[in-house]
């Protein structure tokens, strides 16, 4: 045992060198339900709750168990972490949620050795007949909510570990700090980039009456990605003392200190020189207008502190992307680009309402100003009245334009995919709100294909 512990007792250490030392390595997870807690499971959780959670796994080398894997929490535990989610509006309690998130706290490994009686499963997964077996385990803590990572191994199975590039505990925390990064950026969040990028694609292939070409979608798609990114560490290097406030948003990267201010404007203004580099490549009108975007993503933060309306900023730089590819393309900004974007404007202003929703409340006691604030308990008959006006915009921009039958029957489409998102914000919870601002990434798409198949 002494010759492996130094692997051992580091984070990931195990995975990473059976990726590398198993020719045939796959984990595979068997399932994740309710169970009763065995003594020891409620020893290692220090709880007296027999009801639990748990998610089991094998590491493999082919069909050969090699480690067996679980995680183990209470009830309690569980459905605290699962409220927590949904009150966010975030995926639920899941692998990739428990080991990925950021704001998972990994307590240092223990070792002890395991009899059946222990722990049936890990010797039935691991096919084994021996009396013991040796066990690792760490407690960990996510959202206030605990939860224990439990791996059982034979000694003799586990293959000669060698040492592996990256699997140091520098490496550890350059891939820690990496994923902080990732969720500062929202990278981990794509609905958001979505709602981005279809106008901007819509525009794209209304100027150029078809498809744009390789290299104008590549440089569009990428400098969306990055001047989002570089908006919503702008947002949060604003708002780091406020978020601190807000349910939704008070495990930030930058809230809880896993990201410092000097990190967040380096990485501010590498985005911003990448992005710039792109749009060098552009006409001079395009540059031109660059320098607009950058305004109107610098304002948007400080927006909500002066205005009750800081969505018509959102909705300026969210879309000024689609100016940007009318004037790449046609060398001007033409009356159609200015409608399109005053109708994709008040289109986010609409479901940018339903994100406000979910933080209503907090907004309220913080002093934040939103547009759900101010249209208070006539939010749904404003976002309705808005999506009415942006509907019939978008039919006249179809017949301006002399666009084919299937543009009209997808803003036929269009019309109960509103319909369904009031529904869901009629549900008054955090997660009906954020799921109703999500799913106009639908409407989108729908109008994207439409005018997609008009050069078919």
């Amino acid at each position: 045992m002494a010759s492996l512990s130094s692997w051992l007792t580091k984070p990931y250490q195990l995975s990473t060198h059976l990726r590398a030392s198993v020719p045939n390595y796959a984990f595979r997870c068997h399932w994740a339900k309710a169970v009763t807690l065995s003594p020891f499971a409620m020893a290692l959780l220090n709880t007296e709750q027999t009801a639990g959670w748990q998610r089991v796994g094998c590491h493999y080398d082919g069909d050969e168990p090699l480690v067996f894997g679980s995680v183990l929490m209470s009830e309690q535990d569980y459905q605290g972490l699962a409220q927590h989610f949904e009150r966010v509006g975030e995926r639920p309690v899941g692998e990739a949620l428990l080991f990925a998130h950021p704001a998972v706290k990994r307590g240092p490994f223990a070792f002890c050795q395991l009899t059946h009686l222990q722990c049936p499963q890990a010797f039935e997964c691991l096919k084994t007949r021996k009396a013991q077996l040796w066990a690792r385990y760490s407690h960990c803590e996510l959202f206030g909510h605990s939860f224990v990572v439990l791996e059982v191994f034979d000694l003799e199975r586990l293959p000669e570990f060698k040492p592996v590039a990256g699997a140091t505990v520098c490496g550890f925390r350059l891939r820690q700090k990496c994923r902080d990064y990732w969720y500062l950026m929202r990278m981990h969040r794509p609905i958001p980039i979505l709602l981005l990028l279809w106008p901007v694609y819509w525009a794209l292939w209304l100027a150029s009456g078809g498809f744009p070409g390789w290299r104008l979608l590549i440089i569009f798609t990428l400098g969306a990605l990055l001047m989002r990114a570089a908006g919503d560490i702008m947002n949060d290097y604003a708002d780091r003392e406020i978020d601190k406030h807000i349910e939704r948003t008070r495990l930030r990267p930058m809230t809880t200190g896993r990201v410092g201010r000097l990190e967040a404007i380096v990485l501010v203004g590498v985005l911003c020189l990448m992005a710039f580099a792109l749009v060098l490549l552009l006409n001079p009108l395009t540059i031109g207008l660059s320098f607009i975007a950058l305004a109107l993503a610098l304002l948007y933060p400080y927006a909500k502190r002066i205005t009750w309306l800081p969505q018509v900023v959102l909705g300026l730089t969210y879309n000024w992307g689609v100016i940007m590819a009318f004037a790449a393309i046609q060398n001007r900004v033409s009356p159609v680009a200015v409608f399109l974007l005053m109708s994709v404007l008040l289109w986010t202003i609409a479901y940018d309402t339903f994100y406000a929703m979910a933080d209503q409340a907090d907004d309220q006691r913080v002093g934040i100003k939103s547009s759900a604030r101010l249209f208070g308990r006539y939010c749904h008959y404003v976002i309705a009245l808005l999506q009415i006006i942006v509907w019939l915009m978008w039919w006249y921009l179809g017949a301006w334009l002399e666009l084919n039958g299937l543009y009209f029957v997808a803003l036929g489409l269009v019309v109960p995919l509103f319909v369904y998102q009031h529904y869901l914000a009629c549900q008054k919870t955090i997660a009906g709100y954020i799921k109703a601002f999500s799913d106009n990434h639908w409407v989108g798409l729908v109008l994207l294909l439409a005018i997609m198949m008009q050069s078919v």
